[in-house]
């Protein structure tokens, strides 16, 4: 079954929850977690979306970084 990473609402650390709705202990600080249907499926659009925002920015960074290379290159054979 696939995991979910909440966190804590009284220790603020991450904890991986299965992906459905039930009563969760934190590991940390022993307090318990309720999370109905719909908070577990507000968490999952919540991990989609952060999932293609770094998605995106990891493919940006990429391009960006191939470019600089390039462009250092280039510059690399003009002077010799």
């Amino acid at each position: 079954m696939e995991k979910l990473i909440l966190t804590c609402p009284h220790c603020h650390k991450k904890m991986k929850i299965q992906k459905k709705a039930a009563k969760y202990k934190c590991p940390h600080c022993s307090s318990i977690c309720i999370i109905s249907s719909i908070a577990l499926f507000l968490l999952m659009i919540q991990n989609y979306i952060q999932f293609f925002i770094q998605k995106i920015k990891h493919k940006y960074q990429n391009v960006k970084n191939t470019y600089k290379y390039l462009k250092m290159l280039r510059d690399n054979q003009k002077k010799h």
